[in-house]
Parts: structure tokens; C-alpha cells; sequence
């Protein structure tokens, strides 16, 4: 039997089994316009296929008969996203591609005895892997699923996360990325729903969709409150204390230790005070320290920073 290899995107799929393969020329396999890999090393078979992302969504159970927005919703499923279009009425090329992408794991699990999840290893990576496994296993092979940790797509590091995968997936990473995604959904749905309903109701208006959700909402609040500050702020007059001192040739720039002043009589004390007079240093503090360069970006490094 073969062992199957879950990546995030086809890029990721494409290199991952040509380090893999002990003669860097995995056989290329392509099923209804989803190309996958065939690798060999040391004596197995891996057959590396690619995600696009999140093959699966959240979704609601509709009740029979119901139409329309249905309010409140609790009763939340994991759904193929091709399902969710053809609720919808959109068979598009995603409606396509995502169906094509689901049969083809289905089928390539079917010829497989292990299971490797090698999305990136973070949240969303470890939430996409679990869920095509989830859909295409049954709990026991479910359970024996390993996971490469690499944060990297190198030649060394795919090797030695291969060689040294995690035994079982990483459940915390699983489970706080599938809450997030559902409470994510619960405010989004609910809140959407109360405030379209609410607002078309109370405007006697034909319906329109009115969006919200749980980012969404505070941020356009914060948004608001922002232009709200803008709008209402009054502009006032304040003075600062900046100058230099010139030594050896050389100037130095000083500050006074208030940063700003908004009574312009006590700039003229001040200054009245300070003319004509020697300027004293009280104290002269000196360190040395050492610092290490920085080490180079990865990619969700990269990400994490920008």
C-alpha cells in the first residue's frame, strides 16, 4: 500500500515531491484537472496531492421546509465548499475545482494505508489537512494520521520533518483553528441575519443583505469612532524646548525633559532663566551591548511580520 501526503497548494505539492523522491522526477498523475504526485523513497510509495486552500466550510442545517433567513442558528456542519456553492446556485469553475479536488483525495485515500498531513504548520495549514482526512477516513485510520512540522519549503528541513513527523496530528492547532472558523460563523450568520431583518423591518424596505461578523462589526466601530475624534477635535497651541550644544567641533542636540508646553508664560520663564548661564552635565551614562543579526525570513515569517 502507498502512503499519502496532504499539501497546502499546488506549488507546495509540486516541490515537496520532488525533494521527496530519491531521483528528484516524482511521475506526474493528473485526474479531472488535478494534477498529483508519485514519489518513491525507501521503498515506499508516496502519492503527494495538493489542497487549494480550505476544501471544506462551516455551514448550517437548514430545517425542511424552511425558507428564507433562519434565526438564530446553532446547528452548525463542516461541508464541502462545492455543496455550499450549489446551495447557492453557483456552479462556477470553484464549484469545479473544489469538487475535483475533493473526489480526487477520496480516491487517492482509498488506495492508501498511511496518511501525512505536510499543509503548513500553522491554525489554518493543520485545520485543511484534518478535514480532508476527516472526510475521506474513518475515525480508527483517522487517528494514526502523522504530520510533517517544517515552517519551510527546503530541501533539509521536507527531509527531516519527513524523517521525523509527528506520530499523531497536532489536535490543539486542529481544534482552535475549526473554533475559530465556527464562531467566526456564529457571529457572522446571526448578527447578519438580526441586522438585515431588524433594519429591513424597520424601514419598510425591500431586502437587502446588511453584513457583519465578528471582526467586521468592532472594526467599522473603531472606524466610526475614529472619523467621530476626527471630526470633533479642536486644534490647540502648544510650545516645545529643543536646542543644541556645540563641543570639540560637534553639535548635540538636547531636549527638555516635558515634552510640550501649553502656557506660553512659563517658555519665557524658562528661557529667562536659562540665559546667560553655563550649562552643566550632571550625569553621563555609557553602555555597551552586542547584537546578533537578524536570522533570514521564511515565508509565514515573512507573513507574520508584514
Amino acid at each position: 500500500m502507498s502512503i499519502m501526503i496532504i499539501t497546502e497548494k499546488p506549488s507546495a505539492c509540486k516541490k515537496i515531491s520532488k525533494i521527496l523522491d530519491e531521483n528528484h522526477k516524482p511521475d506526474s498523475i493528473k485526474i479531472k484537472n488535478v494534477e498529483y504526485f508519485k514519489a518513491q523513497r525507501n521503498g515506499k510509495i508516496l502519492l503527494i496531492v495538493p489542497a487549494i486552500g480550505h476544501l471544506f466550510t462551516v455551514s448550517h442545517e437548514k430545517k425542511e421546509g424552511q425558507k428564507g433567513f433562519q434565526y438564530p442558528v446553532f446547528d452548525l456542519v463542516w461541508i464541502p465548499l462545492f455543496k455550499k456553492l450549489e446551495r447557492s446556485k453557483r456552479k462556477n469553475k470553484q464549484y469545479y475545482q473544489n469538487k475535483n479536488l475533493i473526489d480526487v483525495h477520496k480516491k487517492v485515500s482509498q488506495v492508501c494505508s498511511d496518511y501525512i498531513v505536510a499543509c503548513d504548520y500553522d491554525i489554518e495549514g493543520s485545520t485543511i489537512g484534518y478535514k480532508i482526512l476527516e472526510y475521506c477516513l474513518n475515525r480508527e485510520k483517522l487517528k494514526k494520521a502523522n504530520r510533517m512540522k517544517f515552517s519551510s519549503l527546503t530541501e533539509s528541513e521536507i527531509i527531516n520533518s519527513y524523517k521525523n513527523m509527528m506520530k499523531t496530528l497536532d489536535f490543539n492547532l486542529i481544534y482552535s483553528g475549526i473554533c475559530r472558523h465556527e464562531v467566526d460563523y456564529l457571529f457572522g450568520i446571526n448578527l447578519t441575519h438580526a441586522l438585515t431583518h431588524s433594519t429591513t423591518q424597520l424601514e419598510k424596505i425591500n431586502f437587502f443583505l446588511l453584513s457583519t461578523g465578528r471582526v467586521q462589526g468592532p472594526t467599522l466601530a473603531e472606524i466610526v469612532k475614529r472619523e467621530k475624534d476626527i471630526i470633533n477635535f479642536i486644534p490647540e497651541d502648544y510650545w516645545v524646548i529643543n536646542g543644541y550644544l556645540k563641543h570639540n567641533r560637534k553639535k548635540y542636540d538636547i531636549h527638555y525633559p516635558t515634552d510640550k508646553f501649553f502656557d506660553g508664560t512659563k517658555i519665557d520663564e524658562i528661557l529667562k532663566e536659562c540665559e546667560g548661564k553655563p550649562g552643566i552635565i550632571s550625569d553621563i551614562k555609557t553602555s555597551n551591548f552586542s547584537r546578533n543579526p537578524p536570522v533570514p525570513y521564511n515565508l509565514s515569517e515573512l507573513q507574520d511580520d508584514a
